[in-house]
């Protein structure tokens, strides 16, 4: 897309107090992104020539988070190392360089609803159980604006919470094993024994 219609769209979309978000898969489309102002990366680029640290660097620098969806690639490409080790060094990079990573997947593109996969690339992209519930919880609700009334237990915001079988600090894939959801102080998922 050339970089004056993506900037119009970001425009449009910041003029409704919208975040602008873009599914670009090499440097030309993650360029492009960043040239028109894109606030989140749907995804890490997975042809990752030219997406240097410097490159990434100025991602970080123009304040782009990014959503890794990293089951995504090992789902419909290949979970070949030497496809994805490039994409996860991607996401290591970025994250090092003080990128702010958000969570998400492309389940329900996906027929395979388990989240265990993309906690497994975060992991492998060097992320710790603390980086990761930061993915789940203050990050976005900072980057949706939302953060006085979501992303901490705190008294007086809004009760959103999940309930895990585990603790995450001992097992990152224990994010993965929620047993209850509850949202506004109800319960929306109550796993069943």
């Amino acid at each position: 897309m050339p970089v004056a219609n993506a900037a119009a769209a970001v425009q449009i979309a910041h003029q409704h107090s919208q975040l602008a978000f873009a599914h670009p898969s090499n440097l030309e489309g993650v360029t492009v992104a960043r040239d028109a102002g894109i606030d989140v990366l749907a995804h890490a680029a997975d042809t990752t020539d030219g997406v240097t640290p410097a490159f990434l660097q100025t991602i970080v620098d123009h304040h782009m988070a990014m959503v890794p969806t990293l089951k995504m690639f090992g789902t419909t490409v290949t979970k070949h190392p030497s496809y994805l080790d490039p994409i996860f060094a991607e996401v290591h990079q970025f994250h090092a360089l003080g990128g702010e990573l958000l969570f998400g997947t492309d389940v329900g593109y996906m027929t395979d609803y388990t989240t265990q996969d993309e906690f497994t690339g975060l992991i492998r992209s060097g992320l710790t159980a603390r980086d990761i519930l930061r993915m789940l919880t203050t990050a976005p609700a900072a980057r949706f604006g939302v953060q006085n009334d979501k992303g901490t237990i705190t008294a007086g915001k809004l009760a959103d919470l999940v309930v895990l079988g585990s603790d995450p600090a001992q097992d990152p894939l224990a994010f993965s094993d929620v047993r209850t959801t509850i949202r506004t102080g109800r319960v929306l998922y109550p796993r069943q024994p």
